[in-house]
């Protein structure tokens, strides 16, 4: 299964020798609306998975044939988890304790 990396788009960006307010101007040439010099940061950044449209509109800016290099394999280790499944079970351990908390007053002990 392939993954966004990040990280692809700042690499071809700074061999591209654009920071991110040029290559938010770039797309704004292609395309009207663009993508924000802030919206680039978060994508940059994994603050925001980006639409397919902004993708495209990424790889045109960077002169890239197809947005594929913005992803890559994952690799799956016995045992291990992503940082988004980790993120999910914490969230939902604190759901439970939340829930916990809220019936204890009316558990008999």
């Amino acid at each position: 299964m392939k993954r966004f990396n990040p990280e692809k788009i700042v690499e071809l960006r700074k061999k591209a020798g654009l920071n991110q307010t040029q290559l938010s101007e770039l797309t704004k040439k292609i395309d009207e609306t663009g993508i924000s010099e802030n919206s680039i940061w978060k994508i940059e950044n994994n603050k925001n998975i980006p639409s397919v449209n902004a993708l495209a509109l990424i790889a045109e800016a960077l002169k890239v044939k197809n947005f594929n290099q913005f992803f890559e394999e994952e690799e799956k280790s016995e045992g291990k988890i992503s940082s988004k499944e980790y993120l999910e079970i914490v969230a939902q351990i604190k759901a439970l304790e939340k829930k916990l908390e809220q019936i204890k007053p009316n558990i008999e002990g």
